[in-house]
């Protein structure tokens, strides 16, 4: 579906979106802000590169330009969060820093985590970021002898208040020991929870050698097109990063398909007047549901959660269910329908084997919310027929003609995501409904005496891509300066560093030009070189008086925006 005109000079963007059951891909015109075309192909997890094969040519056949007029291509996988609910993440060595008097967070860690080997090593620090111990590193050394050229998570005490012995034990793991290392405190960006902190640096470092392969495999897969543009990948806060980045920490791209898709709705739905929307994105094997307020997606206080994973990685507030296109439908003796959890393949695209076989065909295949549709003149998907035989043949079962089976399997479905999505936004009437993904537009049908929005239904089923599309490259950290009363001098907590002194203002400065100094080579990291990083305090106060003596803290909100977004 070509919208743009072929001769006006311009930059476009191919974003990708690689789901569990299909992978889709939209390009995305800067300067127009609009998607001149679109692709969906089924996602192949045994060969993620002939996917992005299949994409690409797909956009190429659709472009009638020069190649180099597409200056970047943005993706976003569920490939991190499968490997982690999968358990297929790469054997990982914790090494803890002064934790050997804390019996029950060692306790609480080893019971969420199974790492390869425990090394504790004697150091740490206080919450206000001082020496608890001295630093052992002839027992590291000692510990870490035929562990060469292994992976390594490491956790110090209080870390994100002094990152300094975590420093020191990355260097001793990388230099002498050729390891690869995720250290605790470049993901907490400053924030307490030593749990949750070394969680997400074990998660992290398991995932490495996984993500890895996949960037290799789309990079070449781009240049072998001809593309010389930067490949860009989605964090799970809906911005973008360099594959560079992405390779260090590619726990942060765990929730990237949801953060995409919600992107994608709040591009499609426009300047709509409303308070809020909630976006529903029902894919073949899971429904995300999200919300944007006042035209900016809802974020999670707590950070990131898969499965029985807690992490400390910024994320959107993302519901996830097991509810898609190709979930199961199960009938019991009694007649009663269950939808879901499991995935099959619908019987419209079972390739006749229905209709040789019946019922004892291979497990791979299912009665669905799909078959359902097809047979209710919903949608027409694939073979059609073969959903009538089976919704005839499961409405045998459950004693009910074809029809009226395949319309108690629909109700089930819709009543499942309105439970959902009720429990989301509560009964808030003033939320617009987004439904988008590949049956979107039927269920935005099927909810329509709701507050709906309609979009294209075409463009609605490339959400995810379009979201990929349109993203952008952000960075934001904070900054905490706490007053100690006690001997009238101040501390600046940094993601990387800590800073002391008994001006408050003159702190401030220097806190605020060490922040932007280290944003902007975040912001490199990342993948963007030129921009500009904004600045916000907020003050909290003893008394009513607002006056320095009495400050209890200051938090600085820095933000990175690169100049390349006001093309």
């Amino acid at each position: 579906m070509l919208r743009m005109h072929k001769k006006r000079p311009g930059k476009f963007v191919i974003g990708i979106d690689i789901g569990g059951t299909n992978a889709d891909a939209a390009l995305y015109d800067c300067a127009l802000k609009q998607i001149c075309a679109q692709g969906k192909v089924p996602t192949d997890h045994s060969d993620y590169q002939r996917t992005l094969q299949d994409l690409l040519s797909s956009m190429s056949a659709q472009f009638p330009r020069d190649l180099q007029d597409i200056v970047a291509v943005n993706l976003s996988t569920t490939l991190s969060t499968n490997a982690i609910l999968e358990g297929k993440g790469a054997p990982v060595n914790l090494v803890l820093i002064g934790f050997e008097k804390q019996e029950r967070l060692i306790s609480e860690i080893m019971g969420v985590i199974r790492p390869a080997s425990l090394i504790s090593i004697p150091g740490g620090h206080t919450s206000w970021g001082e020496e608890r111990g001295e630093f052992d590193e002839a027992a590291l050394r000692s510990c870490l002898s035929g562990h060469s050229r292994e992976r390594f998570a490491v956790s110090g005490m209080f870390s994100p208040r002094n990152p300094a012995h975590e420093i020191c034990a990355a260097n001793i793991i990388q230099n002498e020991f050729d390891g690869v290392v995720s250290c605790g405190y470049e993901l907490a960006r400053s924030k307490l929870n030593a749990v949750k902190r070394t969680v997400t640096a074990y998660l992290n470092a398991s995932l490495i050698p996984l993500i890895e392969r996949f960037i290799d495999d789309a990079e070449k897969t781009v240049s072998s097109f001809g593309l010389t543009c930067p490949v860009m990948f989605l964090k799970s806060d809906s911005t973008l990063v360099s594959s560079r980045w992405c390779r260090k920490y590619p726990i942060e791209t765990i929730f990237s398909g949801p953060a995409a898709s919600m992107r994608g709705a709040c591009h499609l739905v426009g300047a709509v007047n409303t308070r809020g929307l909630v976006v529903a994105d029902i894919g073949g094997t899971s429904t995300d549901i999200g919300c944007v307020q006042d035209g900016s997606p809802v974020f999670s206080n707590e950070g990131a959660s898969v499965g029985t994973y807690r992490t400390m990685v910024p994320s959107l507030e993302i519901r996830s269910i097991a509810l898609g296109g190709d979930s199961e439908v199960k009938v019991s003796e009694r007649g009663g329908l269950q939808i879901g959890p499991c995935r099959v393949v619908p019987f419209c695209r079972s390739g006749g084997k229905f209709l040789e076989t019946g019922i004892t065909c291979t497990e791979d295949y299912g009665y669905t919310p799909t078959d359902a549709i097809n047979t209710l003149g919903k949608a027409s998907i694939n073979n059609v027929s073969l959903s009538k035989e089976a919704s005839e043949w499961f409405g045998g079962v459950a004693g009910l003609p074809a029809e009226k089976f395949a319309e108690r399997v629909w109700e089930k479905t819709t009543e499942k995501l309105e439970t959902n999505i009720i429990e989301v936004i509560g009964w808030n009437k003033q939320y617009t409904r987004v439904y988008v993904g590949a049956p979107g537009a039927v269920f935005a049908d099927a909810a329509a005496e709701k507050n709906v929005a309609r979009i294209d239904a075409e463009d609605a089923r490339v959400a995810s891509a379009i979201g990929a599309a349109t993203s952008a490259v952000e960075l934001k950290c904070e900054a905490t300066i706490v007053h100690s009363f006690e001997d009238e001098t101040y501390t600046a907590f940094l993601p990387h560093a800590k800073l002391q002194g008994k001006d408050l203002e003159l702190l401030l400065e220097q806190t605020e030009r060490a922040i932007i100094e280290y944003l902007t080579k975040q912001a490199k990291l990342m993948g963007e070189a030129d921009g500009h990083v904004k600045l916000a305090r907020s003050y909290m106060y003893l008394t009513k008086k607002r006056v320095s003596d009495v400050v209890n803290s200051v938090t600085i909100l820095a933000e990175f925006s690169p100049f390349s977004l006001e093309i």
